[in-house]
């Protein structure tokens, strides 16, 4: 008696198996677990940057008051003695100077963590040096505290 052909081949497997299924899903858990934080730091970098340049004009406005005022910074501790009529609209935060010292104070709007970011100048005898302090971190707002 012949056998049939169709009938007598080897049953060949498609597709995966539920342990090399888990094994996929786990790999891609692991993933997510690194990528997701690292991606939400980054993006919160971003935002802390936009905060940070709109910064500049205010800073060299200091910069300019204090050597036109022999490093005296209380001469340039208010929007008005820096010739700034409105101090600019941060995206993700506010911004005031503070009284007598002309640190520049930054508060982070929720949405980059509500962070804080202060930046005092400190004159010598021919220069302006930054100081950099607050709740901001390398991490989160990508600029270290000094």
């Amino acid at each position: 008696m012949k056998r049939n052909p169709r009938y007598c081949t080897a049953r060949i497997a498609h597709g995966l198996t539920v342990i090399e299924t888990l094994i996929v899903v786990a790999l891609i858990g692991v993933l997510a677990a690194v990528a997701i934080p690292q991606y939400q730091n980054y993006v919160s970098r971003t935002k802390w940057q936009e905060n940070i340049v709109a910064l500049e004009p205010i800073k060299l406005a200091i910069v300019m008051c204090a050597k036109n005022n022999a490093g005296n910074l209380a001469m340039c501790d208010s929007g008005a003695k820096l010739g700034i009529a409105t101090m600019p609209a941060l995206k993700y935060g506010t911004v005031d100077i503070a009284p007598t010292t002309a640190a520049i104070n930054v508060t982070g709007s929720k949405e980059v963590g509500s962070l804080t970011l202060i930046v005092t100048p400190k004159t010598n005898a021919n220069s302006i040096t930054w100081v950099i302090s607050g709740t901001c971190e390398q991490v989160k707002c990508g600029i270290s505290p000094s």
